[in-house]
């Protein structure tokens, strides 16, 4: 398997240390962790490097869009070797929520170093950041991405915080406030999976613009506490 790479078969964390000398200057937990750091190493060096080998060359993600009753579901299906090797990483997740330190989390994402499959864990990661601050009563669903039984996305920013999502400051009154969202998506697949070549866009409003990132034509959502008619349009 040297093929995939110089560093195949090699721990990480042995082979950097600066790594050491930097987590033992500004991380004080550090030396309670070595030796898992030094394990998690190993991991990256050889499962890690095997797996993305495998999905990069024969078994990259599929978007599912459709379940066996033709109900809309926009699920992506891992090789069976993604999803145990995501499994395995997913704790580097917890320390933050767990009473520990951010350090202790970029330390493991840095020492994975495959972009592709650290990319899965820090979206989940931002994921459950969001249900951890401002969804608690999701609190399940936390729990299942940190296990790495769930994985999951999402983007959220503003200007003064760009995509550290716990800089984010605004607040959506539960009565009487008015925003304006792009409620809007492409859709690269068809319902069987094949690729188009023309992206049908389509949003909550129609306004007539293919590009839909233009703030004036943003949908109008409206928060109310009163219930409305059903079927109401």
């Amino acid at each position: 398997m040297k093929e995939i790479s110089y560093a195949y078969g090699t721990n990480h964390f042995d082979r950097d240390p600066d790594l050491a000398a930097i987590l033992g200057t500004y991380w004080k937990g550090f030396p309670d962790h070595r030796d898992e750091l030094h394990r998690f190493g190993a991991f990256a060096g050889e499962d890690v490097y095997e797996t993305v080998y495998h999905v990069d060359h024969d078994a990259a993600p599929v978007l599912v869009t459709h379940d066996l009753d033709g109900q809309r579901v926009d699920r992506a299906r891992l090789s069976p070797a993604e999803r145990v090797v995501l499994k395995a990483a997913a704790h580097i997740n917890r320390p933050p929520y767990e009473g520990g330190s951010w350090h202790h989390h970029f330390a493991l994402g840095y020492l994975m170093g495959d972009p592709g499959l650290y990319c899965v864990l820090t979206i989940t990661n931002q994921t459950v950041y969001g249900i951890h601050k401002y969804a608690p009563s999701f609190a399940a669903w936390k729990e299942a991405m940190l296990r790495g039984d769930a994985f999951g996305a999402t983007w959220m920013t503003e200007i003064q915080g760009g995509s550290d999502l716990g800089a984010n400051i605004t607040v959506a009154r539960k009565d009487g406030d008015v925003w304006r969202i792009d409620c809007s998506r492409f859709q690269q697949v068809d319902k069987e999976g094949n690729r188009l070549e023309v992206s049908p866009g389509w949003t909550w409003n129609k306004h007539g613009y293919y590009d839909s990132h233009i703030p004036e034509v943003f949908t109008y959502v409206h928060f109310s506490g009163k219930m409305v008619e059903k079927g109401l349009k």
